[in-house]
């Protein structure tokens, strides 16, 4: 398995490099609500679903970001359609939201 840049350490506490910067200590977040909790590293199991998601994501940000635009050009360029509940112009505007509120190029 590759080393990759985002990981968390099974006590609440997420681990990277933003920026490029090569932090000796590169705590980015630490994701126990009860403060109380969170010297001993007790987690719940959402807040290690949370971990593990949020080490996912970013360690996955560039592959989600061209899936997300593959899908709206296909969305634009295909004709319209419905199926049941869906409609194309409509997931196409969610997608194209989704990026602008990222910031996604």
């Amino acid at each position: 398995m590759k080393n990759l840049p985002w990981t968390h350490d099974g006590n609440g506490l997420i681990f990277g490099q933003c920026a490029e910067d090569d932090d000796e200590a590169p705590l980015i977040a630490d994701v126990i609500t009860d403060r109380e909790r969170a010297p001993f590293g007790i987690l719940t199991d959402a807040e290690r679903e949370h971990a593990e998601f949020i080490c996912r994501a970013a360690n996955n940000h560039t592959q989600l970001i061209a899936a997300v635009k593959m899908a709206l050009l296909a969305l634009n360029t295909a004709p319209r359609f419905r199926v049941r509940d869906t409609d194309s112009y409509a997931i196409a505007s969610t997608l194209h939201d989704a990026l602008s509120d990222g910031g996604a190029p």
